[in-house]
């Protein structure tokens, strides 16, 4: 039996309330709690999906979403809230048929303004979503969707100061719950960057990452990568069954977050041979299913050592299966998964012919990039401390020292600081180490017509640029954490 009217308006206003207080786990479990008491209440699965969604996950929010919508298809909020969880999965089109959906049942719908805005911004249809959200945000507003979605518009346009002023007036004007004040703030720390306010844009950006609601234990990673390499030594590698080597080969793209992973992706997938298919996240969760799925006696990394060449056969199976087909012609398939290097064992003996991209980066550049950056969900939790960047920074090179000991698999060294140096020469090597032909259209990666779905989209859209090097120079005075986390590798140009 549901509960009466003023129980469940009693339990949605303390939900709300949690919500707007940024406890998106403790709203996410009441509204849970309220819709298995009321489990027709569309509106009661619209905001349990917002609560999840702002946890990061995303499919579980997608299908509160949908079964909203069948509850209610004329319900606006619940369209276009699955139109942002689609973009945040990146399935891009499906996006934009959903803020369509909303906008057509109310066309001055605000949220779906922003969310075309925001994907127009993505396919770098910069003045046609400045037009769009002209009439709605050009006087000013509050609406903190809208505001974002036409501040960064502003911004790709050069329009920094009128940007500046937006954002600085939505944040002064309104009491923004913690997840939009926080675009806010890395959004106004970019514009504030831009006009080379540093000591401004670094105080948002602080304001920023504080309001992130992630925990990062460095002892715990440590430990972590401990078991791997304490797993994967030289001769049990060696010695462990491999599946057969199958072509398309993978290529394995890895690296710290901001380090040029995107970029190189982009440069290969502007082979005709290369089928670029984006952060699977694939060979984690089959490790995550090594004893349930694959019938190993133990998780992973130990658990792996008991894997047959049958059953890597399988793994090696669902591996292709995600990243989808191939097409003809196609020599090599790419996965660009930040988390890949945990696995490269396993790896290894799934695809025994893969290959491996280590992208590198001057580390205080490269974790300053991390600090300012507002990754969406919270999958990357060591991003929002300086001296957690160290810590995971230090980590990750330690653990791909031991990958070139122990691993047969090639891996290559691209460093940021030579493709933009040198771009040619950069690129020749990666192409080359790919195993393919060369073609020219790898000089010219800017021009392909691919919507790059990670936070360096509007990177990968232009020519190489020298103003990212030695960015950190503008902010010494506040890497202190950062310096002491890395320690030795501090300041050394192509030390990812």
């Amino acid at each position: 039996m549901e509960p009466g009217r003023d129980e469940l308006s009693r339990g949605y206003e303390q939900a709300m309330a949690e919500f707007r207080g940024g406890d998106y786990g403790a709203a996410s479990a009441h509204l849970q709690r309220l819709v298995e008491r009321a489990p027709r209440n569309a509106t009661l699965w619209t905001s349990l999906g917002a609560a999840l969604q702002l946890l990061g996950r995303y499919e579980q929010a997608r299908a509160c979403y949908g079964h909203a919508i069948q509850l209610d298809p004329g319900l606006v909020d619940a369209h276009s809230n699955l139109g942002t969880v689609l973009q945040g999965l990146r399935r891009i089109d499906e996006a934009m048929a959903s803020f369509r959906t909303a906008l057509s049942i109310d066309p001055g719908h605000l949220d779906a303004l922003a969310g075309v805005g925001a994907l127009l911004d993505w396919q770098g249809r910069y003045a046609e979503g400045l037009e769009l959200l002209e009439p709605f945000a050009g006087g000013g507003t509050a609406h903190p969707e809208l505001v974002v979605s036409y501040a960064r518009l502003l911004m790709r346009a050069g329009r920094l100061d009128e940007a500046k002023g937006m954002l600085g007036a939505a944040l002064a004007a309104s009491r923004h719950g913690p997840a939009h004040r926080q675009r806010m703030l890395f959004l106004l720390g970019d514009v504030c960057d831009a006009l080379g306010l540093y000591d401004e844009a670094f105080a948002h950006y602080r304001e920023g990452n504080a309001l992130k609601q992630v925990r990062f234990e460095p002892g715990r990673w440590r430990a972590a990568i401990d078991e791997v390499v304490t797993a994967f030594t030289r001769p049990v590698l060696a010695g462990l069954p491999r599946a057969a080597a199958r072509e398309p080969a993978p290529v394995f793209i890895v690296g710290m977050p901001r380090s040029g992973t995107s970029l190189a992706e982009q440069i290969l997938a502007s082979h005709p041979a290369v089928h670029a298919a984006g952060e699977l996240e694939c060979v984690a969760a089959i490790a995550a299913g090594l004893v349930q799925r694959y019938g190993t006696p133990a998780p992973y990394p130990g658990g792996a050592a008991g894997l047959p060449a049958a059953v890597l056969e399988r793994m090696a199976a669902d591996f292709r299966r995600a990243a989808g087909p191939a097409g003809p012609g196609i020599r090599r398939i790419t996965d660009k998964t930040l988390g890949n290097p945990f696995y490269l064992g396993l790896i290894e003996m799934m695809f025994p012919n893969a290959r491996i991209v280590y992208c590198r980066r001057d580390a205080l550049d490269n974790g300053l990039s991390c600090y300012f950056q507002n990754f969406a969900g919270t999958s990357l939790p060591f991003c929002y401390d300086l001296a957690h960047i160290g810590a995971y920074h230090r980590e990750l090179e330690r653990l791909m020292c031991h990958w070139r000991e122990a691993s047969a698999l090639p891996i290559h060294e691209l460093v940021y600081e030579d493709l933009v140096t040198d771009q040619e020469r950069a690129t020749r090597a990666l192409v080359d180490f790919a195993r393919l032909d060369w073609d020219d259209r790898c000089l010219r990666f800017h021009e392909l017509g691919r919507v790059v779905k990670t936070v360096s989209h509007d990177q990968v859209r232009r020519r190489l640029y020298a103003s990212s090097m030695g960015r950190h120079r503008h902010y010494e005075r506040y890497l202190g954490p950062l310096r002491e986390a890395l320690g030795d590798m501090r300041g050394e140009a192509g030390a990812a």
